[in-house]
Formats: C-alpha cells, sequence, structure tokens
C-alpha cells in the first residue's frame, strides 16, 4: 500500500510567505507589509529555495539613517536557517538570489514582549584593544539587583574573525564581600550568550577584549533591575 502524505501543519511562524526571484541579483523585502519594530531578543528566519539556485537570507536593522545587515544565511545553497539575538529596534529581511531563479518560501519570527517577564536593558560600547574591558549595566554603574529567576545575555561584536570579545556574569557575594564568576561566554569570536537561572542578589556583567578593538552591543534581560 502507499505510503500516506502528512498534510503541512499551519506555519507558526510570525510571517510565512512565498515569492519569486526571476534571476541572479534580483531580491524581495519581506514582510510583505514592510519593516517591523521589535523587542530585544531572538529572531529566527527559513528560506526554502529551489535546488538549481542558490538564494541567501539576510536580516537589517536601521542604525543611524540606514540599514545595517546584522545576520545571514549564505550556504551556498537555497535552504538558508538564520538565528540571531539583537536588541530592540526596527528590522526587515530580504532574500535575495546570488545565482539562478525560482519560487521560494520564507518563514519569519520576531521576538514577542516580555509582557511583564522581565526587564530588558540594552547597552552599548566599544572595546580599544586587547585586555580592555567594561562593565554593565553602564547606566546603573556596572551592576543591579534582581529578583531571582533566569537571566539571559547577549553580546554580538565585530564579525572578523580577527576580534575576540568575551562576557562574564559576577555575582556579589554579601559574605565574603566579594564578587564572584557564576556564568561565562568564551567562544573565538564575539558573539557570546549567558543563559543563568540564580538566587536573588546583586549582579555585574563584564565585556572583555581577549584580541582586538571594536564596538559592541549588549542586551541584558533580567526577572529585575534596580
Amino acid at each position: 500500500a502507499p505510503t500516506p502524505t502528512p498534510t503541512p501543519g499551519p506555519c507558526s511562524a510570525t510571517w510565512c510567505e512565498s515569492g519569486t526571484l526571476s534571476g541572479t541579483g534580483d531580491w524581495t523585502e519581506h514582510p510583505s507589509s514592510g519593516a517591523f519594530d521589535a523587542p530585544a531578543g531572538r529572531h529566527v528566519g527559513v528560506l526554502s529555495g529551489p535546488d538549481a539556485a542558490d538564494f541567501d537570507l539576510h536580516l537589517w536593522r536601521w542604525d543611524s539613517g540606514s540599514w545595517l545587515r546584522v545576520a545571514s544565511g549564505v550556504s551556498g545553497n537555497s535552504e538558508e536557517h538564520v538565528d540571531s539575538n539583537q536588541p530592540a529596534g526596527t528590522y526587515s529581511w530580504t532574500v535575495e538570489s546570488y545565482s539562478g531563479s525560482g519560487d521560494y518560501d520564507v518563514e519569519l519570527t520576531k521576538p514577542e514582549e516580555s509582557g511583564g517577564g522581565g526587564v530588558t536593558v540594552v547597552d552599548q560600547g566599544r572595546m580599544s584593544g586587547t585586555g580592555d574591558q567594561e562593565f554593565h549595566p553602564t547606566a546603573m554603574q556596572g551592576w543591579f539587583w534582581s529578583e531571582a529567576g533566569p537571566q539571559t545575555h547577549h553580546l554580538r561584536g565585530p564579525t572578523s574573525s580577527r576580534k575576540d570579545f568575551d562576557l562574564f556574569l559576577y555575582k556579589y557575594n554579601e559574605g565574603s564581600s566579594e564578587w564572584e564568576l557564576v556564568a561565562e561566554s568564551t567562544r573565538a569570536r564575539s558573539e557570546e550568550d549567558i543563559d543563568y537561572d540564580g538566587a536573588a542578589g546583586y549582579y555585574s556583567l563584564t565585556v572583555s577584549s581577549y584580541k582586538g578593538r571594536g564596538r559592541y552591543t549588549l542586551t541584558m534581560t533580567a526577572p529585575s533591575m534596580d
């Protein structure tokens, strides 16, 4: 007997759209409704295109009067996946033909508002060179009080492989009167992520340059930040 073919379920993304690219260099903006505002958090895009073509997927953020490309899927075929944590801002996606033509489907998901589930603070800074470090949140003298619960912190720095920024989370130990390292992200690049579920207390984040200099954005979310 033939094997039944399951019927695809409804798309669970924020936008589920289709399009056609006429050839190399052609591109289309998504969602079709235009650019959108989003809180700090995770953007996800999934592109499915023709086998005989090479389509790419790009995420853009409006920054200081122009569009800045902040994430891309450029695997060499038309099946792309982008998963990127970004600060709050105005965003847009594009599908572009590197080579070839044809039809495609794209599913795009934007971050959801926290709805009272936490407080998010976004800092921007600059590393002057190897060994430099800065404490965050800067508006709170480099430390904050948080209630117990999950925290998520995302560092986005230069994309060059010659630069390597790291992210460290400290908690103040009132018994010893010292700051203790409780979580870190030290990958060999400048994109770092910390997920930490801790007790109530005073916390501080440190961005450190292991190699190189440049600007960065740090998005910090905790149950409270006082």
